[in-house]
């Protein structure tokens, strides 16, 4: 089953199913938010990335926390890759993990609310 997910509305809005994960890994909340396709855009066409091999028992979740200090842009990371299924990930697959400049780039272009929660940690 995957974790992530879009639904098509009318006049090309996506929402996006996000969850939200304690410092453990743990699913604590489910959210349905609105993520502008200028900012998906431009996170697609990020060229700065580096290189991650993917390692038997990783998570999406673990590699947002260790590359940019919180959870929450663990879907960057799975957008930007095109993973649906991170559970059918092979070890030794190289995993592309967007520049955090880019990132914040890509949400202050798309005119998006700014990443704020980069190198931060959410408090549950």
């Amino acid at each position: 089953m995957s974790t992530f997910y879009s639904e098509r509305y009318a006049r090309h809005k996506t929402m996006e199913t996000v969850l939200l994960f304690d410092s453990n890994g743990n699913e604590i909340e489910k959210k349905l938010i609105y993520i502008n396709p200028k900012i998906l855009r431009r996170i697609r066409n990020i060229k700065s990335w580096q290189p991650y091999s993917w390692i038997h028992d990783d998570n999406i979740v673990s590699l947002s926390f260790n590359f940019y200090g919180n959870t929450t842009l663990y879907w960057v990371i799975q957008y930007y890759n095109g993973i649906i299924d991170q559970f059918e990930i092979k070890p030794g697959t190289t995993i592309k993990i967007p520049d955090t400049r880019e990132i914040e780039q890509a949400f202050n272009e798309a005119g998006g609310a700014k990443p704020s929660v980069i190198g931060t940690t959410v408090s549950i």
